[in-house]
């Protein structure tokens, strides 16, 4: 009777064991963000040259998690939450549209599209991260760009620009959707900023190296 009684309640233990294991857990979605760019406004072409534009190699933490820096050397990532498209394209993007629509070269466009131009464009994304570590939280986007000749790769141009966008948010843990467009939004500036003063300093190198 005992041995029938304890097979019985291990049945019934068994039972309820896999009927927990086989109960559908709610799945929470991934959410989306989108970073948007405002152009420069169109300007008179500077150089009868073509550059080639290659698009922005990024550093290997920026990828479609959206990453949040909260100690110097420690970065994170906001859970269930992720770009709409790769920042590298993003920025590649924005850098593109306004260097072709700046005017600065007689042609500008993507390189794997041009036959011989005369010059390359080749950048890298540095960063692409809320930072938290500074006194109030930013957003922050970074590369390293450099314009070079086709014919002999002699450096026309290269800087490295870094652009900070303050955020209205507190902390980085558990982020509502509200936090989360927030820093969409601060993104949007600081890579519609960049873009501009990228575009902003190549007219300027183009500029005092052009014969009047």
């Amino acid at each position: 009777m005992k041995t029938k009684s304890t097979a019985l309640c291990l049945l019934v233990l068994g039972t309820s064991t896999l009927s927990g294991c086989l109960t559908p857990k709610a799945i929470q979605a991934t959410r989306y963000y989108t970073v948007s760019h405002t152009s420069v406004t169109p300007g008179e072409t500077i150089s009868q040259a073509s550059l080639g534009l290659r698009p922005f190699v990024a550093a290997r933490p920026y990828k479609l998690e959206m990453a949040y820096r909260a100690a110097t050397n420690r970065l994170g990532y906001y859970s269930r939450s992720e770009w709409a498209e790769l920042p590298g394209t993003v920025v590649s993007r924005a850098v593109f549209d306004n260097i072709v629509k700046g005017n600065l070269y007689q042609d500008a466009g993507e390189a794997t599209a041009m036959a011989h131009p005369d010059f390359i464009f080749t950048g890298e994304l540095r960063r692409f991260e809320t930072d938290y570590t500074g006194d109030s939280p930013e957003f922050v986007v970074a590369v390293s760009a450099s314009i070079r000749s086709t014919l002999d790769g002699a450096r026309a141009w290269q800087d490295q620009i870094e652009v900070r966008t303050p955020l209205n948010v507190t902390t980085y843990a558990n982020p509502t959707d509200d936090t989360l467009l927030e820093i969409a939004r601060a993104a949007s500036e600081a890579v519609s900023a960049l873009s501009q003063e990228l575009t902003k300093r190549v007219r300027v190198t183009l500029s005092a190296s052009t014969p009047k």
